[in-house]
Protein backbone atom coordinates (compact mmCIF):
# COMPACT_ATOMS: atom_id res chain seq x y z
CA UNK A 1 0.00 0.00 0.00
CA UNK A 2 2.72 2.40 0.91
CA UNK A 3 4.64 1.99 -2.56
CA UNK A 4 1.48 2.83 -4.24
CA UNK A 5 0.98 5.85 -2.79
CA UNK A 6 4.17 7.09 -2.86
CA UNK A 7 4.34 7.59 1.12
CA UNK A 8 6.28 5.21 3.80
CA UNK A 9 5.48 2.32 5.50
CA UNK A 10 4.77 4.02 9.04
CA UNK A 11 2.23 6.79 7.52
CA UNK A 12 0.68 3.88 5.56
CA UNK A 13 0.40 1.73 8.74
CA UNK A 14 -1.01 4.92 10.24
CA UNK A 15 -3.84 5.05 7.78
CA UNK A 16 -4.71 1.74 7.72
CA UNK A 17 -5.14 2.17 11.79
CA UNK A 18 -7.54 5.23 11.33
CA UNK A 19 -9.70 3.24 8.78
CA UNK A 20 -10.57 -0.27 11.25
CA UNK A 21 -10.51 2.42 14.31
CA UNK A 22 -13.83 3.80 11.96
CA UNK A 23 -15.20 0.80 11.25
CA UNK A 24 -14.30 0.69 7.31
CA UNK A 25 -11.89 -2.49 7.83
CA UNK A 26 -10.61 -5.15 10.30
CA UNK A 27 -7.58 -7.50 10.30
CA UNK A 28 -8.87 -10.85 8.66
CA UNK A 29 -5.29 -12.85 8.81
CA UNK A 30 -1.54 -12.51 10.00
CA UNK A 31 0.58 -13.91 7.37
CA UNK A 32 3.83 -14.80 8.74
CA UNK A 33 7.43 -16.03 6.15
CA UNK A 34 9.29 -19.02 6.59
CA UNK A 35 12.50 -16.25 6.87
CA UNK A 36 10.86 -15.36 10.27
CA UNK A 37 9.98 -11.88 11.84
CA UNK A 38 7.00 -10.36 11.98
CA UNK A 39 4.05 -11.34 10.43
CA UNK A 40 2.14 -9.42 8.15
CA UNK A 41 -1.03 -8.45 8.76
CA UNK A 42 -3.90 -8.53 6.16
CA UNK A 43 -6.83 -6.19 6.13
CA UNK A 44 -9.72 -6.34 5.10
CA UNK A 45 -11.58 -2.98 3.51
CA UNK A 46 -15.06 -2.83 4.08
CA UNK A 47 -16.82 0.09 1.52
CA UNK A 48 -20.10 0.94 2.67
CA UNK A 49 -22.60 2.47 -0.14
CA UNK A 50 -26.22 2.93 -0.32
CA UNK A 51 -27.65 0.87 -2.81
CA UNK A 52 -28.96 -2.54 -2.43
CA UNK A 53 -25.73 -4.24 -0.72
CA UNK A 54 -25.11 -3.45 2.45
CA UNK A 55 -20.54 -4.15 2.09
CA UNK A 56 -18.70 -4.58 -0.80
CA UNK A 57 -15.72 -6.23 0.76
CA UNK A 58 -12.41 -5.90 -0.95
CA UNK A 59 -9.46 -8.12 0.60
CA UNK A 60 -5.56 -5.90 0.40
CA UNK A 61 -2.42 -6.64 2.15
CA UNK A 62 -1.26 -4.23 4.55
CA UNK A 63 2.97 -3.69 4.63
Amino acid sequence: MAECLGITVRSARRIMNKIMEAGYGKVYAKKTTAAGGRPKTLVEILFKIHCKWSFIRTRVDEQ
